[in-house]
């Protein structure tokens, strides 16, 4: 509607627009200087909308803008042409265009025109003063009645002479002269086939001389060594050549340098770090000084740099991707000397820039120094480290892999980003991986972070300055059992009855009025629920290792417990958070997932690393599309840093081709076990870090919870590992590392079950062992109840089938059987009560005799039974999880030699 009212509006505005453009539009070049004073022109409908501005007659319209169009290039003695345009189409008539040239030959041209564009022409002729290619710039200036001048700029190269005229005067062979040598040097790509015409001061030809010029060479002509010319000498030459040529004057032979020898620039690593260098051949004329061109084109017109130098090298670092061209000439008190030859390099991949992957240690109090290692990969000496914005102190650089340096005392409690940048000004980043701690606790996890209300549930925290005699409680209700392990480290119990929802947990030092908060850090979940769930821990990248610029499977772990029909959640990748314009990398849907206990499958997409330096934060969101009702959904989102590493010329993972536990024993009755590593590494850097996470299962939570890591240590084919203090099935995985980073892609894992003498199981809990068994294989399995009530159950691989022992009270429960079936035996230890408990297991000979009944021994049934186990006796930890970057060592070849010893009579 509003279009249509503009054009009833104007309408008969617009005919006498149309009329008076019609009459502009007839009157002749000729006699437009006499049209001084006509009417005001109407603007086009550039919008096509019909509406159109009435300035009025008496009114200028300024110009705004001038663009010079025309060619970037041209040969000499050739006419090239340019054109300016003006806007807008409304400007006032007439106007006045100049026209500049900064070649010295060239006037400025002014023409008046009745036109929106005006055309110059211009041409740069061949002249002995000038030695072509040159870079010229062409200008022009636009006004008009309104009084606004509009200008721009064009630059036009021109070049590939290959017709030159040079004066040559005052030639005395017995003496010298001032002009008694001339350079003609080769810019093409192929050998040039050069004439040289020599002419007296009238035009007349005294000589003649031709040769060939190989390319980016200059060849020198000194005209007193020329039997064919007159002893004394005054003209011009003119040479001719089939390439691209370009010619000067230059000072009396012997007096200004020769051409230095520049020979080819070694970059075989293609690096942006190389050496020019070049040599002097002659002890006469000398070199004072040299100068180093530089330059991205051969003919060096674009992005040239020059370097004074008293040396004959010159070496750079971190130049950027792109082929660079080198030339260089001596200079001393007679002047500049002759260019070398041309050299290019070409530089494929710059430096790259740091990547910090740990700090040791990754704490330290606030009312002293600190000292740290930092690890990584791609320092340069010497970076400058940071905490958020403060910089440590005391940096020693070790290697491009390693950095010590001082946290300074007096920072502010608070976990910090650790940042170290390089001289280039590449930086990279740890996301919170400091901790500057006071007197306060902090907490930083807790393990598991959720659990069901109808079994107390064993808990790890994790924090800092956690002290001995700590007080815990999630929301109110205090935690019991709380055991200190370290300043990092608390071992508690969850008791069962919480209310359903998420609860904050709080610790607080003893004696302190301090507290340390961890918001909605523990959910209380309803075990008669569906409930789906990720953690940090569960995403994952296929590979481990991640190079910038691969496309990798990028996955998270959804975790469900309970329901009664199969369901597929469906999960979104972001890299960055969702709720505050994270991007979103893509959507999956898991298989589908039947209901029950310990429930795992996962959910992946593609994800193209390009663009990515250094750590990215990445988001999964299961349930994303919230087709799935649940008991709860705030454990539906987690998130993990995971760090993109530069290139290597190592990108092989090494493997693991044997894992053990105590030499594959079945069971260990203390908690220090030696872990048994065979690996190999097919990239050539060698195997160098081991890391190791021990699985115990959490009957609150029905899933494998990962109870301890050693992180990343020097790779060692036996390791003393000491186990987490509960009794239970323990399975360990495995991951080695290269020097180059490179992590193994299988997971290895293996089982050992920790029965120590004697241990405590709180009413509701299941604690967990297992046994392989082959088909009627005797199996004797005796629990000791020394206070409570405690009852056994074992479940046979399929998990149909259990033979149950439940006397009352300290009665001892003892089941005995052949093995129906090969497989893993599920033997649970529940706690009818809280009870203190000893555990005898024995797997015997195969015998023929029929295994037990379908309930075992010692069956009481006035006592509940359970009619199934926690989880399948076939249910394991999963085998894709979150492993952090691995150690990246500097990669260095060496040759021994040792001496021969000859032996003989």
């Amino acid at each position: 509607m509003r279009i249509r009212r503009v054009v009833l509006g104007f309408f008969r505005l617009s005919i006498v627009c149309m009329c008076v453009i019609f009459m502009v539009s007839t009157v002749s070049a000729a006699n437009r200087q006499s049209w001084s004073s006509v009417a005001p022109i109407m603007p086009a409908d550039v919008n096509g909308d019909n509406m159109v501005a009435y300035l009025g007659a008496n009114q200028s319209v300024p110009l705004e803008m001038l663009t010079i169009t025309g060619p970037t290039s041209a040969l000499p003695d050739t006419s090239s042409e340019f054109t300016a345009n003006v806007t807008p189409i409304s400007a006032t008539l007439p106007i006045t265009y100049v026209w500049e040239s900064t070649w010295p030959f060239h006037t400025p041209v002014t023409h008046v025109s009745y036109q929106l564009t005006d055309t110059v022409v211009f041409t740069w002729t061949t002249m002995a003063t000038i030695v072509f290619p040159e870079e010229q710039q062409i200008i022009a200036h636009a006004t008009n009645a309104a009084g606004v001048n509009v200008t721009d700029t064009r630059t036009i190269w021109v070049g590939y002479q290959q017709t030159y005229r040079l004066s040559l005067q005052n030639l005395q062979k017995d003496s010298g002269g001032i002009s008694s040598r001339y350079v003609i040097t080769n810019v093409g790509t192929v050998i040039a086939t050069v004439a040289h015409d020599f002419y007296t001061d009238s035009g007349t030809v005294v000589a003649s001389l031709y040769d060939t010029i190989v390319p980016g060479y200059g060849q020198v002509y000194d005209l007193a060594t020329m039997m064919d010319l007159p002893d004394a000498y005054s003209g011009y030459v003119i040479v001719s050549s089939d390439e691209p040529i370009s010619g000067t004057v230059l000072a009396d032979s012997p007096l200004a340098p020769y051409a230095p020898t520049l020979p080819a620039i070694q970059n075989p690593d293609g690096d942006g770090n190389y050496s020019v260098q070049w040599t002097y051949d002659y002890a006469t004329p000398p070199v004072t000084a040299y100068t180093l061109q530089e330059a991205t084109s051969t003919n060096f017109i674009t992005e040239v740099t020059e370097y004074s130098l008293n040396d004959t090298s010159r070496d750079f670092t971190d130049k950027s991707i792109g082929t660079y061209y080198y030339r260089v000439r001596g200079t001393n008190a007679y002047g500049d000397g002759l260019w070398s030859s041309v050299q290019s390099v070409i530089v494929e991949h710059v430096s790259p820039a740091p990547i910090v992957s740990s700090i040791e240690p990754n704490y330290g109090p606030d009312n002293q120094i600190t000292w740290v290692t930092i690890n990584g990969a791609n320092f340069v000496a010497t970076p400058r480290v940071m905490l958020g914005s403060a910089d440590l102190s005391g940096i020693s650089l070790v290697n491009s892999a390693q950095l010590l340096a001082a946290v300074p005392a007096g920072m502010a409690n608070g976990v910090y980003d650790v940042r170290v940048c390089n001289p280039d000004d590449q930086c990279g980043t740890l996301p919170e991986g400091y901790t500057v701690t006071g007197s306060a606790p902090i907490l930083t996890g807790i393990v598991p972070n959720q659990g069901f209300n109808d079994a107390p549930n064993d808990v790890i925290l994790y924090g800092y300055s956690l002290q001995e005699g700590i007080v815990v409680a999630v929301g109110t209700v205090l935690l019991e059992d709380v055991t200190w392990v370290d300043s990092t480290k608390v071992r508690a119990v969850i008791p069962a009855g919480l209310a359903i929802g998420n609860y904050d947990v709080v610790a607080r030092n003893p004696g302190s009025p301090d507290t340390a908060t961890l918001a909605a850090g523990y959910l209380v979940l309803d075990p008669a629920g569906d409930d789906f769930s990720t953690t940090s821990d569960d995403i994952w990248t296929t590979p481990i290792t991640i190079r910038q610029g691969d496309s990798v499977m990028l996955g998270a772990n959804v975790r469900r417990q309970g329901g009664k029909a199969s369901l597929q959640p469906q999960v979104a990748f972001y890299q960055g958070d969702p709720e505050q314009g994270g991007v979103w990398l893509g959507t999956a849907l898991t298989p589908p997932m039947p209901s029950g206990a310990g429930i795992v499958d996962s959910a992946f997409i593609q994800w193209d690393t390009t663009g990515i330096e250094g750590t990215a934060k990445i988001y999964a969101v299961v349930d994303s599309d919230q087709a799935i009702t649940e008991t709860s959904e705030v454990n539906n989102t987690a998130w993990r840093y995971i760090t993109v590493l530069s290139d290597a010329t190592d990108l092989v993972p090494p493997v693991i081709t044997g894992l053990l536990a105590n030499d594959g024993a079945a069971s260990t009755s203390t908690p220090g076990i030696t872990i048994t590593v065979v690996a190999d590494d097919g990239g050539g850097s060698g195997v160098s870090s081991l890391y190791l996470v021990e699985r115990e299962f959490n009957s609150a939570a029905r899933q494998w919870v990962a109870v301890q890591n050693i992180g990343w240590v020097p790779f060692q084919s036996s390791y003393a590992m000491t186990l987490t203090d509960r009794g239970g099935a323990r399975y360990i995985q495995a991951w080695v590392a290269d020097r180059a980073g490179n992590i193994s892609e299988v997971v290895y894992k293996t089982r050992i079950d920790y029965i120590p003498d004697t241990q405590t199981i709180r009413a509701g809990q299941v604690h967990l062992y297992r046994r392989d068994l082959a088909l009627g294989q005797m199996l004797s399995v005796t629990l000791k109840t020394l206070s409570g009530d405690a009852d056994l159950y074992i479940w046979r691989p399929d998990g149909a089938q259990s033979w149950v022992s439940n006397d009352e009270g300290t009665d001892t429960d003892a089941v005995s059987f052949a093995a129906p079936q090969a497989g893993v035996y599920q033997i649970e230890v529940y706690g009818y009560m809280t009870s203190e408990y000893r555990l005898y297991v024995s797997a015997g000979d195969l015998m023929n005799a029929q295994p037990a009944g379908l309930f075992g021994q010692n069956l009481k049934l006035d006592k509940p039974v359970r009619s199934q186990p926690i989880i399948q006796p076939d249910n394991e930890p999963e085998g894709s999880t979150a492993i952090p970057v691995a150690p990246i060592q500097p990669i260095s070849l060496y040759r021994v030699l040792l001496p021969v010893v000859l032996r003989g009579g």
